[in-house]
């Protein structure tokens, strides 16, 4: 007949070894218990009476530490611990083989997230609760660790922490890919392909993609399914460090309902398991695809914008100029605007603390270049009025983006950009104080910084303090 791995079979399998090892342990505890009973029974005879009862010869416990039962219960956990093994990567597998599909994330929005991390844990979590269940500690040691090193191990792997960077990289290129291209990318990213980006292009494009070149309507099939991809990638990782976190809690709760001593952070890798993976995602997701992605493309926009907006990027303006400034439109307007268009593309597809994150990098990468253009500015009294007006409307742009205020005031590059239009903004040198004490601790700009800055001012001399 067909020989393979029925995974329900295997399934029961496990079941009953579980069983069996749960039969031994309460058979066995009950046992040592009256064995101890025995014990205590006889110290207190000997006690009462002064008398050395006779032992037969056994001057050592009624029942040894390590019974035969005990011996059979351990070699049924390695036994256990194989299958669970074989059961938890079998079912993965058995995943990855699967047409890739997606759920939805979150109830608003179009964020979805691959069904394939919901399988995996519960996979984990069957495993784990099976494992606890035996009350054989042996057993729980055996299968927790193994789940431990299986999500440590595998979730990164499967996941592919490079997904996200091929998918925003394809969205970034210059080339653009066929509708079947892109079918075939759907299907394969769970195999962890390596350097899509070189296949189908690494040099930026304009946030309309293509070198500006207009889209097909293959064209936009096609990058729909990347975006939807590479938001369900990002997605999958929110979704693995919060299913993560509840494991450690539905185990807990078991342990502690069920009375069993049993740490863990001590008896298991679990818990370190759960932190490594934090920081692999952390590289993975924002080293790789929003530093090594997005934010080089976000640099290339803004560099592009201020080598054409000659007359828009000065603030050594007189009154014309800066009414020329308020028809032709502000350049951080441009960049607000390029900017958006080319970061919308690819958060559609995240959940709200995706979507939040790479907002947040974006911004204070958009922040940090724009502080680079001001830094060789020179600034007039109208320069300086028209760089309030930037500022406001960046600070806008900001709010809008991340929902508030709040969101806002956690952007060091953003903050930096709004004191430097301060400094410049002063009318009178005596009010510097003032403005720096106002912001207390949350003032960023160094003394150095602080007097580099306010050179750049026309209507003082250099040398002032």
């Amino acid at each position: 007949g067909e020989v393979g791995l029925n995974l329900e079979e295997l399934d029961k399998a496990c079941e009953n070894v579980a069983l069996m090892i749960q039969y031994i342990e309460s058979y066995e505890g009950f046992v040592r218990h009256c064995c101890e009973e025995v014990e205590r029974a006889r110290e207190y005879r000997e006690k009462e009476t002064g008398k050395k009862e006779d032992n037969g010869g056994n001057e050592g416990p009624v029942l040894p530490k390590i019974t035969q039962l005990g011996e059979v219960a351990m070699e049924l956990s390695a036994v256990l611990g194989g299958g669970e093994s074989a059961l938890l990567l079998s079912t993965i597998s058995s995943t990855l083989e699967s047409p890739l599909s997606h759920s939805e994330y979150e109830d608003t929005g179009r964020a979805v997230c691959s069904n394939l991390v919901e399988d995996m844990f519960y996979a984990t979590q069957r495993a784990a609760l099976r494992a606890i269940a035996s009350g054989h500690n042996t057993t729980m040691c055996v299968i927790l660790n193994q789940c431990a090193n299986t999500l440590s191990m595998v979730i990164p792997s499967v996941l592919g922490g490079k997904r996200i960077a091929k998918a925003v990289g394809v969205l970034l290129g210059t080339k653009t890919i066929s509708a079947q291209a892109a079918e075939a990318l759907a299907k394969e990213v769970n195999s962890n392909l390596n350097n899509l980006r070189s296949t189908f292009g690494s040099s930026l494009a304009s946030p309309a993609g293509g070198g500006g070149a207009r889209l097909t309507e293959e064209d936009r099939v096609a990058r729909e399914i990347v975006r939807k991809e590479a938001g369900a990638a990002f997605n999958d990782y929110a979704v693995s460090v919060e299913y993560l976190g509840k494991l450690q809690e539905v185990l807990v709760d078991e342990l502690i309902r069920a009375e069993i001593d049993f740490d863990l952070d001590s008896d298991t890798q679990l818990a370190a398991a759960t932190r490594g993976f934090r920081v692999v995602a952390k590289q993975l997701v924002e080293d790789d695809a929003i530093h090594g992605s997005l934010l080089p493309a976000v640099g290339q926009i803004i560099k592009g914008i201020v080598e054409k907006a000659s007359e828009t990027c000065r603030y050594d303006i007189d009154e014309s100029g800066f009414e020329i400034c308020e028809t032709v439109g502000s350049w951080i307007a441009h960049i607000c605007m390029d900017v958006g268009r080319l970061v919308e593309e690819i958060v559609e597809w995240l959940g709200k603390e995706g979507r939040g994150k790479v907002w947040k990098y974006v911004m204070n990468e958009t922040s940090k270049r724009i502080e680079i253009v001001l830094r060789k500015r020179r600034f007039s009294e109208f320069g300086s009025l028209r760089l309030d007006a930037d500022v406001r409307l960046l600070v806008n742009w900001s709010k809008e983006k991340l929902g508030g205020a709040a969101g806002v005031g956690e952007l060091e590059g953003l903050s930096r950009i709004k004191q430097i239009s301060r400094l410049v903004g002063l009318i009178d040198l005596a009010d510097l104080k003032n403005v720096v004490s106002a912001e207390g601790r949350n003032w960023k700009l160094k003394k150095g910084e602080i007097k580099g800055y306010l050179n750049l001012k026309d209507t003082w001399e250099a040398d002032e303090e």
